[in-house]
């Protein structure tokens, strides 16, 4: 009976490990574009050296004082960082 329908010939059995191997693709295809994305992306962010914050930035952006706190508080007003304790 299988014979008839054709389910045992070899071009089924081709059709079945085409489509096997399209579904394991199609799976696998974003792992492998976001292992090669984040690769590239971290070739991109590599910064210069020798760059400080007064040659990205202008001294008015730096020296910027925040309404929230007083302008003395350096740690309120993100100069100094957070300790655990703060």
């Amino acid at each position: 009976m299988w014979g008839v329908c054709g389910w045992n010939d070899s071009m089924s059995s081709t059709r079945r490990q085409r489509s096997a191997f399209i579904a394991i693709f199609i799976l696998m295809m974003p792992i492998m574009l976001t292992s090669v994305s984040s690769t590239v992306a971290t070739s991109f962010n590599e910064n210069e050296s020798g760059n400080t914050p007064e040659d990205i930035w202008s001294e008015d952006y730096i020296n910027m004082i925040f309404p929230w706190a007083p302008a003395n508080d350096d740690i309120l007003q993100f100069k100094q960082y957070h300790t655990y304790e703060t």
